[in-house]
């Protein structure tokens, strides 16, 4: 639940995503912490069910912008008392860009597109290279391998494919 909340309002309720041992932060909100892993239990196990209720919360719905007040009290908003600003994910932008372009086809469902790495070295283990457009499918169909991310979602810091990662980096200039 700790790396669900994370990805929907920018920071763990543990801010040290893959660490709740000794060496990691202690939660900001142990209960709200434990009232989510019994609700996602109850849910069975859903894990679309609880971004929806997430994302429907009055927490999600808050503004941005700090009171001068909380602003001084809470700088690192600890204690969610406004939504933090986050960074589109490199999956995103790739998405908005295809639907600006009117390029985004909706079709739900179907087998993934092969993604485009032509731009990579070649070797013998190199799969197939896909279109560059990714045939206007969203970024959730592209095939994804692990010594082969396609260079658009590197360049807007996708994760690294051959380590798990509770947090995605993030850094002020694409690489």
């Amino acid at each position: 639940m700790n790396r669900i909340w994370s990805r929907v309002f920018g920071r763990g309720i543990v801010g040290t995503v893959n660490d709740f041992g000794k060496m990691g932060e202690p939660p900001s909100h142990p209960e709200l912490l434990d009232f989510l892993a019994g609700d996602f239990v109850k849910e069975k196990w859903s894990i679309k069910t609880m971004i929806r209720k997430m994302v429907l919360s009055s927490t999600f719905r808050m503004s941005s912008i700090p009171s001068p007040e909380a602003a001084e009290l809470d700088p690192q908003n600890t204690f969610l008392q406004r939504m933090s600003i986050r960074r589109m994910p490199a999956e995103a932008i790739r998405d908005h860009l295809l639907a600006a372009s009117g390029g985004l086809k909706l079709a739900l469902y179907g087998p993934s597109v092969p993604a485009y790495i032509k731009d990579q070295p070649n070797s013998r283990a190199k799969p197939q290279d896909g279109p560059l457009g990714g045939k206007g499918r969203r970024s959730v169909y592209l095939a994804s391998r692990r010594n082969y991310m396609p260079s658009f979602l590197r360049t807007f810091d996708s994760p690294n494919a051959t380590e798990p990662v509770g947090r995605r980096n993030v850094t002020n200039v694409p690489g």
